[in-house]
């Protein structure tokens, strides 16, 4: 079985991070379209893959994770309202952002308690 050491693990969840911000900051004509699809659903996709990753590299520090990435997500959206001109802020994404939250946390969960972590 593959397994990663933990700081591994963590370097991918702020490399993820980055790229997020990258992405929901740059001009979305610019984004490569194979990220283009439901708005709703992108944001939710990528919160709980962000969700998901960040417990596994923080196990002991579930809130912080989840609040912090529930932060993010309203940081997003300020952003793209006023520090870019082709971005908008949405809240309706900021929501979509803390379901992808919740799904991440109940998945790290159901595996947590069924496998050795």
């Amino acid at each position: 079985m593959l397994r990663l050491k933990n700081v591994h693990v963590k370097r991918l969840f702020w490399a993820l991070v980055v790229v997020t911000l990258i992405l929901t900051l740059m001009p979305a004509k610019d984004v490569p379209d194979a990220l283009n699809f439901w708005d709703k659903l992108q944001h939710s996709l990528c919160f709980a893959t962000l969700t998901f990753i960040g417990l596994f590299a923080y196990t002991q520090k579930p809130k912080h994770i989840c609040v912090g990435l529930w932060l993010f997500g309203a940081l997003i959206e300020l952003m793209q309202a006023f520090l870019t001109t082709t971005r908008h802020g949405d809240w309706l994404d900021w929501m979509a952002d803390s379901v992808g939250i919740i799904v991440g946390l109940v998945l790290f969960l159901i595996i947590k308690k069924n496998v050795r972590v």
